[in-house]
């Protein structure tokens, strides 16, 4: 790869560890809107903190960063084939108590910038479909 490549970055979520499979999945549903809210991402470093509480901040950014950089150059098909990725290696490395609280983070995630997107709305389905988890996405 030369030094001005235009190849992109890419990461197999089956080489992932628990809080980048988190943070990704965090960044599909901020990014379903084409756009990330400050409130959206202080929900998300709120629910690191929760879910991870050894997790230093600066390497939860790391993970944040390389989430969104990836997956800011995707388009929505290949957004959704990710989507699939990420819920399907879900179950396979993070214990069904972690899975469970997700529901009520994705929920608080969800409706952070006050504006509940169909988008998010969809990829809340999804998930709930995928990993039967309760995300409450009402007022």
């Amino acid at each position: 790869m030369g030094l001005f490549s235009k190849e992109k970055k890419t990461i197999d979520p089956n080489s992932m560890t628990p809080i980048q499979v988190i943070t990704h999945l965090f960044v599909l549903i901020q990014i379903s809107d084409n756009q990330i809210s400050y409130e959206e991402k202080l929900s998300w470093l709120s629910s690191i903190k929760t879910l991870f509480p050894d997790m230093s901040e600066e390497r939860a950014n790391f993970f944040y960063d390389e989430a969104t950089e990836l997956l800011n150059t995707l388009d929505t098909t290949k957004k959704d084939a990710y989507l699939e990725k990420i819920l399907n290696v879900i179950p396979q490395i993070i214990s069904k108590d972690l899975t469970d609280k997700l529901g009520p983070e994705i929920s608080t995630l969800i409706k952070s910038d006050g504006i509940i997107m169909t988008s998010e709305i969809e990829i809340a389905k999804k998930i709930n479909t995928k990993l039967s988890i309760d995300i409450n996405v009402n007022e």
